[in-house]
């Protein structure tokens, strides 16, 4: 369970932060107006964190071998 666990973790956070970098220089270019673009914003920050923490714990329980 080590090193696939270790490796999907760092997919899944690799996602995430893939996933906070096209959104912030895409966005903007969509012409939205600003309280719609403020919503996508934070829900983007929401998910990407999601994935990245959720990415990260992967990585550690691959450490541990738990």
């Amino acid at each position: 369970m080590g090193a696939d666990t270790i490796a999907l973790g760092v997919i899944v956070a690799a996602v995430g932060v893939v996933f906070l970098y096209l959104a912030r220089n895409v966005y903007p270019r969509l012409g939205i107006a600003d309280e719609s673009l403020e919503l996508l914003r934070i829900t983007t920050a929401v998910i990407a964190g999601g994935l990245i923490t959720f990415g990260l714990v992967v990585v550690a329980l691959g450490f541990v071998g738990g």
